[in-house]
């Protein structure tokens, strides 16, 4: 069975396959660009001729970035459909076929990780100099896999885009049944007798479209992003036009705008960018690197911040994706300006707010987190 499990991360601008064991070993890991060929069909088609197995896939689990709906995907920032249905020609009888958002499959790793998988980004109490410093983050995820709470868990990805996927505990009760609450949630056993365990038995993941909300943190002055459909009127920059690689340069070149004294409105992420890459800008020592790094953090800790509200994710946040990896290896990453806005020190004090110190927040270091949680995914059914 080892090699009839075949699992897919299909992002922005590349697509990885492996092949997935029953204890979750990834083997035959490949990766290609998503531009070398017509459709994902292709490129399946060219993984399982490169990477040959005896026998053709059992299960095949893809995870997508983009919002599945009804067993087909339309790719956010690539110009490619799945249909899950059609691939399944492509498989021996009987095979199954589990399509997600990518998100979703980095959800679905988080309670499979070993904690040498994260990296701590929480600073312990009365560290205040390490938010400051370039300092390896320690390891020590803190995220809560155990339990009886009801809250979710939040897995978090920059790269090529933005996306966002919460996962849900779910408890089984004597009988087998799984319910949203634990045993210690409930002053006595329900109507039916049913006292749920006190640890999850399962999880289940939820998609969100977090990288297309609007960008309201207030640290991107003047940027502004004209519509995908090539409508002329501008719009207040997403999420995404901000947090992911492109946006990273989209913020350098409305940052060099604002002090230059040209218009708000020239400040289009898709047009006119400044010649530093993102990579670059991490990479960089310079005030003015430095500054888009400020930004960027600030950014994406109010947007973190919000998503822990919005979603009640009180067990933590896992931060992963190729940006976020490039931020947090930068000369200086300003984990101090990301901390901040986290925390909400500007906002006033209520007990929502307050809990945020208390939300461990973590760097996922391990590669192919996705795949990982799509051979969970499929070799739990």
């Amino acid at each position: 069975m080892t090699d009839r499990v075949v699992v897919a991360d299909v992002g922005g601008t590349n697509v990885r396959f492996a092949r997935a064991s029953h204890d979750l070993a990834l083997g035959d890991v490949r990766a290609y660009r998503l531009a070398d060929f017509t459709s994902f069909e292709a490129a399946f088609t060219h993984y399982l001729g490169e990477a040959p197995a005896e026998n053709p896939p059992s299960a095949v689990a893809i995870g997508a970035a983009g919002q599945v709906e009804r067993a087909r995907v339309v790719l956010t920032n690539a110009p490619y459909a799945i249909d899950a249905d059609a691939l399944r020609a492509l498989l021996a009888p009987g095979a199954t076929m589990t399509l997600v958002n990518d998100l979703e499959a980095v959800a679905y790793a988080l309670p499979v990780l070993t904690n040498t998988d994260f990296d701590s980004l929480t600073p312990s109490a009365g560290d205040e100099a390490r938010a400051n410093t370039a300092a390896a983050p320690a390891p020590a995820p803190g995220l809560r896999r155990t339990g009886p709470s009801p809250a979710p868990l939040l897995a978090v990805n920059v790269g090529t885009g933005f996306g966002a996927a919460a996962l849900r505990p779910l408890f089984a009760s004597s009988s087998g049944q799984l319910m949203p609450y634990a045993a210690s949630s409930l002053a006595e056993a329900d109507s039916t007798g049913e006292r749920p365990s006190p640890e999850p038995a399962a999880w289940v993941a939820s998609a969100t479209e977090a990288g297309h909300q609007g960008e309201a943190s207030g640290h991107a002055p003047g940027l502004a992003a004209r519509p995908r459909d090539g409508a002329s009127a501008a719009y207040t920059a997403t999420v995404e036009d901000v947090l992911s690689g492109r946006g990273v340069v989209a913020l350098a070149s409305a940052l060099d705008r604002a002090v230059g004294g040209r218009d708000a409105d020239e400040c289009k992420p898709e047009a006119d960018l400044s010649p530093r890459t993102a990579e670059a800008l991490f990479a960089g020592d310079d005030v003015d690197a430095v500054e888009v790094r400020r930004r960027f953090a600030a950014i994406l800790g109010a947007t973190v911040r919000n998503l822990v509200l919005a979603h009640g994710a009180w067990r933590g946040v896992a931060l992963t994706g190729s940006v976020i990896d490039g931020w947090l290896a930068a000369p200086q990453p300003t984990l101090d300006a990301f901390f901040k806005a986290f925390q909400a020190t500007h906002l006033p004090a209520n007990p929502a707010t307050a809990g945020l110190a208390s939300v461990p927040l973590s760097h996922i270091k391990r590669p192919n987190t996705a795949l990982l949680g799509l051979a969970a995914l499929a070799c739990a059914r």
